[in-house]
């Protein structure tokens, strides 16, 4: 398990800001790689499968450290895609 946060929501992906690319000696990017995404919204949690599709580790002059990653959303169940759309709406 590696924790994180959101950098940027889209219906289609997220940019998710992580410490570390390796959990358990194992990169979280690359070719064919999935992950398994726990978001904690006000209304609870939803989760979501997504794709790593670029990173990059964050410069000196972020304000956050650690690396970027932009990942697709690839599996969502029907309800946590309405809750995410509806949360989306209200960052608006």
């Amino acid at each position: 398990m590696l924790e994180g946060h959101t950098r940027d929501m889209r219906a289609t992906g997220l940019s998710l800001i992580v410490p570390d690319l390796k959990v358990c000696d194992q990169e979280i990017v690359g070719a064919d790689r999935v992950l398994h995404i726990v978001l904690e919204l006000p209304t609870g949690p939803i989760e979501m499968q997504v794709a790593p599709v670029r990173y990059e580790l964050l410069g000196a002059d972020e304000p956050e450290s650690g690396y970027l990653i932009g990942s697709r959303i690839t599996e969502i169940s029907d309800s946590d895609c309405v809750r995410f759309v509806k949360y989306l709406r209200t960052l608006r």
